[in-house]
């Protein structure tokens, strides 16, 4: 695993600890292909995961990422315990059927189902090196094929440009693709903010989160990229129609934005809030954007 910092921590290395792990469970099992796969995440962000290919088992397989299991070993949890761990996680996440690959080569059969996400540009050169995409604002437009993998149930399969060959087609096909499906495959959700943290805090009527009954968080049904909800056709525009203003836009995550009436904030200081909550709260991989965005009420545009 070239490029890790194979310093040693604790007891162990990282690079030792997946040694460790990949060997043992070998062992478990007698016709199976144990392997440790460096995996590029959103962000350009590295993980190590383990993936585990049975003899004439599924070819999808799930990606077991280390680590936290190695933190969990360097405060004193056992490799063994750990590794018990990991395969229940196998055995329960492991798909039950081989996916249909010859169909995912049909360009007819993946237009159907091609989604887009969206993603901090500078954050992800390396990545965008290797897929088709398309540039907006300070973030770009990327592409997902969504499939249902017998005992996973919905999954997705990033687009790269191989597949864009593959299937003889080009950026603009996939994003006109896209916009047709995303809407409909991943429907928007809207929710009053404070109703959302009223959730998370599990109480009610509670008078001091006042303070965000303007304000929305806008996802899809599956919370999951939902910050592409942004690309939906005169969405937002129909918020500040709602609201009676320009509508700021706070980038919580890739998976979520934040909704409220432009009425006299300072974006200077919503920039500040927005990159004090990315420094603090969110993972690397879950970064969008340090910038506050804004939806013009009179043309939908979304702006900088």
């Amino acid at each position: 695993m070239q490029g890790r910092d194979s310093k040693e921590r604790g007891h162990m290395s990282f690079d030792g600890f997946c040694a460790c792990v990949r060997i043992d469970i070998s062992h478990m099992f007698k016709d199976a292909e144990v392997t440790i796969q460096e995996v590029l995440k959103p962000n350009d962000v590295r993980l190590y995961g383990i993936t585990i290919r049975e003899e004439g088992g599924s070819n999808i397989c799930p990606n077991i990422y280390l680590e936290g299991f190695y933190d969990e070993y360097l405060h004193g949890r056992s490799l063994y315990e750990i590794e018990q761990t990991i395969l229940a996680v196998y055995q329960k996440d492991k798909a039950t059927a081989r996916f249909d690959t010859e169909s995912f080569k049909d360009w007819n059969w993946a237009r159907e189902r091609i989604v887009f996400r969206l993603v901090n540009r500078d954050r992800n050169r390396e990545r965008l090196k290797e897929v088709p995409y398309v540039p907006f604002l300070d973030l770009a437009v990327t592409f997902h094929c969504l499939v249902d993998v017998p005992g996973l149930g919905d999954a997705s399969i990033a687009v790269h440009n191989n597949h864009m060959e593959l299937w003889g087609t080009t950026v603009h096909e996939l994003y006109a693709a896209a916009v047709m499906n995303t809407f409909v495959l991943l429907p928007p959700v809207i929710q009053d903010m404070d109703k959302v943290i009223q959730e998370l805090l599990g109480v009610t009527g509670c008078e001091e989160l006042s303070i965000y009954k303007s304000m929305y968080v806008l996802s899809n049904r599956k919370r999951s990229y939902g910050a592409a909800c942004l690309l939906y056709k005169g969405l937002v525009q129909a918020v500040a129609e709602k609201a009676g203003a320009d509508i700021y836009i706070l980038p919580s995550s890739m998976h979520e934005v934040i909704l409220m009436p432009a009425r006299g904030d300072s974006p200077a200081e919503l920039d500040r809030m927005v990159r004090e909550v990315n420094e603090r709260v969110l993972e690397p991989e879950e970064f969008l954007s340090d910038h506050v965005y804004k939806c013009i009420r009179e043309t939908g545009e979304i702006t900088m």
